[in-house]
């Protein structure tokens, strides 16, 4: 028989002419080598397989503490899977038992892109951007970090698959093609899945504006409290902004990237900037008094004396040269967040006064349907009358029907 053929695949090929065999009474066939090595190992691995999850699964609680949110990121473990077989298919490499250890190592790595998309959208909703915005902005500042860290983890591997190693190619092939899926699969499902699950857990900000300005603008619908407080439109909308934190801290954000453009513009001008040294220095010099002899020995007191110090003082205007292209720089990149930050409070400002829009006009076309409403009834109320006072008048007849 010709060579380059794995043992798994000859086993598929003579094992239904094996198990038509007729056998004598009391004797089996048993297959040993390979396919004995898989069925000892494959429950073994099964449980590795388990544990990896659980393990991955209670990690993941405890750095994101949301059942929700670890659960968006482990779909993308069976999002991974199509490409795993797509890439064994790929190279003609049998499912075996280094296929399922790097079946067991792509479980642990897809999750990373989901990590990094997850952790980045918190972190702009945490800056007060609505939840559909920081799902957007997720796949488009990460996709170069995911798919750079991707790529270089399949290309590291592709040397085992062209080895054609029956040992190392299965693995490799695995793991290179279920990652290269996965990267995109993660990218696309990852932000739309954390959209629709938290969309159901937390509101967007606008509509929690038009919520805490319905008591207000009841009060205009209701004549009963109309001379409590009246509200035009203007004066809503200004209101809503001034308690919005989104818009608040959006203001906050563009006044700072201001002041970051004053601080990087500032390494412009000359420098000026002043020191001082101090320094004491001693001449001492040796007097000796000669006091009266007690007995035979001398006595006499020594005394030190004579020291001076100096003060030193200087000023230096100094114009920085060499970093006036890196300082040009940073001040354009400090203006591009500026406007960047800018274009983000004018969104948030027109998100609440189309929410504020949304709410008064409603209320007016409310309050416009309830006086039709009421001129219906009251004109029904009057034929009825005018049909009452005809019945007496004998002018028509009261026909009942049952």
């Amino acid at each position: 028989m010709d060579g380059g053929h794995y043992a798994s695949e000859l086993l598929d090929a003579v094992r239904p002419r094996i198990e038509a065999l007729p056998l004598p009474p009391g004797y089996r066939i048993a297959y040993g080598g390979d396919k004995d090595n898989t069925d000892e190992t494959m429950p073994e691995m099964m449980t590795a397989l388990g544990i990896s999850l659980v393990a991955i699964f209670i990690t993941l609680l405890i750095q994101f503490r949301r059942v929700s949110e670890v659960l968006i990121v482990m779909s993308s473990i069976p999002l991974a899977m199509p490409g795993a077989v797509l890439g064994l298919i790929i190279t003609r490499n049998p499912f075996g038992f280094t296929a399922f250890m790097g079946l067991i190592s792509l479980c642990g790595i897809v999750v990373r892109n989901a990590i990094i998309l997850v952790d980045y959208i918190n972190e702009r909703m945490r800056e007060g951007h609505p939840l559909e915005q920081a799902a957007t902005e997720a796949g488009e500042r990460r996709l170069r970090p995911i798919f750079l860290t991707t790529m270089a983890a399949a290309a590291g591997v592709t040397p085992m698959i062209l080895s054609k190693s029956s040992l190392w190619s299965p693995l490799a092939s695995v793991l290179a093609v279920g990652l290269t899926w996965s990267m995109f699969m993660t990218l696309l499902v990852v932000p739309v899945l954390f959209v629709i699950v938290k969309s159901r857990e937390v509101k967007p900000s606008s509509a929690a504006v038009a919520a805490m300005l319905v008591a207000g603008l009841i009060l205009v619908a209701n004549p009963a409290f109309a001379e409590t407080k009246r509200l035009t439109l203007p004066e809503a909308v200004e209101l809503a902004l001034k308690g919005n934190s989104v818009v608040k801290i959006a203001r906050f954000k563009v006044d700072e990237k201001g002041k970051k453009v004053v601080s990087t513009s500032a390494d412009f001008f000359p420098h000026l900037s002043n020191y001082t040294w101090y320094m004491g220095t001693s001449e001492s010099q040796l007097v000796t008094i000669p006091l009266p002899n007690i007995g035979t020995i001398p006595v006499g007191e020594n005394l030190n004396e004579g020291s001076s110090s100096f003060l030193i003082n200087g000023t230096v205007l100094s114009q920085p040269l060499t970093q006036l292209i890196k300082i040009n720089e940073a001040t354009g990149i400090a203006k591009s967040d500026q406007r960047v930050a800018e274009a983000d409070a004018k969104k948030a400002e027109d998100d609440v006064t189309l929410a504020v829009h949304q709410l008064y006009y409603g209320l007016l076309v409310a309050q416009k349907q309830k006086g039709a409403a009421a001129a219906g009834f009251e004109a029904a109320q009057q034929n009825l009358r005018e049909t009452e006072n005809a019945v007496m008048a004998r002018n028509l007849l009261e026909v009942s029907r049952t």
